[in-house]
């Protein structure tokens, strides 16, 4: 890394590696949805985006970009704010404490902000933008309304840069976070949900969120929703 200090901390390295990791984990399951393989792992069957859904979840990544990722990289270039490289590595258990320690805050966050987002005004006029679609897919992830898209971002970018983590640690944060939230909208579910036991949210509890509104909450773990008397398991008689 130390070749590439320059590019590293140029103001809109984080924002590219952003936007790369999103596309990047968006196009395989685009090429699913796109050639309708993979019909046995679909979990809505027969629900495919269009090109107008895809050229309408487009248009409102762009809105955000210009409206937010770009005005605040400006001010990172107005204030000369840089990532600086430490000299030394973290560690890989000190990688993994930390993000650790940043996913289970963010998991708080996200299910407090996104009951909020839940309560029936601020629904009507933010959040239903995200739910006009009830099968999501991949490249639907961020589609957000602007207030939506600013609060979510805050509630996976604050905890690693209060906590003040290594740059690797936020990038590793970056894309495991973003796999996470695009996985959860693919729409597939390739045997892994199974294997969490109920503890851990993916895509088929997400995708019953889409379907059952006032349901799994939760982003990583289940364990808000069940406190909370959200938690819907999917394939239960609650599940209709």
């Amino acid at each position: 890394l130390d070749n590439h200090r320059d590019l590293i901390s140029h103001h809109a390295f984080n924002m590219v590696l952003m936007m790369l990791l999103f596309f990047g984990w968006c196009i395989p399951f685009t090429i699913l949805d796109i050639f309708q393989i993979g019909k046995r792992f679909k979990l809505q069957q027969g629900k495919y985006p269009t090109i107008k859904d895809v050229s309408w979840f487009m248009l409102w990544w762009t809105i955000n970009q210009f409206m937010l990722v770009i005005p605040v990289a400006s001010l990172q270039v107005y204030f000369n704010v840089t990532t600086e490289l430490p000299e030394a590595a973290p560690t890989v258990a000190e990688v993994i404490y930390d993000v650790a320690l940043i996913l289970v805050i963010h998991d708080f966050l996200f299910f407090a902000t996104h009951v909020f987002l839940h309560i029936p005004p601020v629904y009507r006029t933010v959040h239903y933008l995200h739910h006009q679609y009830s099968a999501p897919t991949a490249i639907s992830t961020q589609l957000l309304h602007p207030i939506e898209y600013f609060v979510q971002g805050l509630s996976a970018t604050l905890p690693p840069l209060a906590f003040r983590v290594h740059p690797i640690t936020l990038w590793v944060w970056f894309v495991f976070v973003m796999w996470y939230a695009v996985e959860g909208h693919s729409g597939y579910d390739f045997g892994l949900n199974r294997l969490s036991y109920g503890i851990y949210f993916g895509s088929t509890s997400h995708d019953l969120h889409h379907r059952i509104h006032h349901s799994n909450y939760g982003t990583w773990f289940t364990f808000w929703d069940r406190g909370f008397g959200s938690y819907i398991l999917a394939g239960s008689d609650e599940d209709v």
